[in-house]
């Protein structure tokens, strides 16, 4: 982990970010904040572990359109 001052961070910023790694930033010496990569995603990491309940009941077509912004848009109390 690199250690750099705000000011030269600022003139120097998108090249840093480019390198990947992470960086802490610093005012007079001092940590103020720190530049981390983002962690790639690992897709499917739950496939096959998550499932519908055998008695999951479809969402009313009143409720989904509320949400959806359909016909009586607003309107919950009213099935």
């Amino acid at each position: 982990m690199s250690e750099i001052g705000l000011c030269q961070a600022k003139m120097q910023l998108s090249e840093l970010v480019e390198r990947g790694e992470t960086l802490t930033l610093t005012r007079h010496g001092r940590p103020v904040a720190r530049i981390v990569p983002v962690a790639e995603r690992r897709r499917g990491l739950l496939k096959g572990r998550i499932g519908m309940a055998a008695d999951f009941d479809e969402t009313p077509g009143w409720l989904a359109d509320a949400f959806e912004g359909g016909p009586g848009d607003g309107d919950l109390l009213k099935p």
